[in-house]
């Protein structure tokens, strides 16, 4: 190998914990700024799942995938059996207007996200939705509450966290939070969370 072989293997070295740490560093600053901007619309979003008497949480895909952990930690946080359900759960019940839909869609344009979101405001149900784009997207101008998270912007470059991951992991981080809160506010002890925990496996 060539001394300039050598160099430009050198160049392109990766390093692994390298790009863990700026993966992490890009995911906190994301969420740190987006708690403090839109804080008071998790503050609703607090008010209003305790109130709604089901709560149903929905994604196509990855997002998919966030909003089925979400409903498990809301499972143990809001210490309620049959409250909280992902929208593919075959045993969830009929919801009402006094229902919570909370949607996660980078986009904002979805079609089965969007057919969901539409019947979701037919029945009064209370749409909180998680995007990209809050105010140029047809499901963002249909919540009534809207986080408004980066990361689904196919005009940016190709950065580390390429299709999407900004998004759905800045919306995992940020929902994890609220589950904290609400554990915190709530004063849930160690000994409550672990009650909810299933005992047949």
């Amino acid at each position: 190998m060539t001394e300039a072989e050598e160099a430009e293997e050198a160049e392109e070295e990766i390093v692994f914990h390298e790009i863990a740490q700026e993966l992490i560093s890009a995911i906190s600053f994301n969420a740190g700024s987006i708690s403090v901007a839109q804080e008071e619309k998790f503050e609703k979003i607090y008010e209003l799942i305790k109130k709604a008497p089901i709560i149903i949480t929905t994604g196509a895909g990855r997002s998919g995938f966030i909003a089925q952990f979400i409903v498990q930690r809301l499972f143990h946080a809001l210490q309620i059996v049959g409250k909280a359900y992902y929208i593919d759960d075959t045993t969830r019940p009929r919801i009402s207007k006094d229902c919570a839909v909370i949607m996660f869609t980078g986009s904002g344009e979805t079609k089965g996200q969007l057919s969901i979101a539409k019947a979701a405001k037919e029945i009064g149900a209370k749409l909180i939705v998680v995007t990209t784009f809050p105010e140029e997207s047809t499901i963002g101008k249909l919540a009534d509450i809207v986080i408004e998270v980066p990361g689904r912007n196919t005009e940016e470059p190709e950065n580390i966290m390429p299709l999407g991951t900004k998004f759905e992991l800045t919306a995992l981080v940020l929902f994890e939070v609220l589950n904290a809160y609400i554990i915190k506010k709530d004063k849930i002890t160690p000994e409550k969370l672990r009650e909810m925990h299933r005992n047949l496996e």
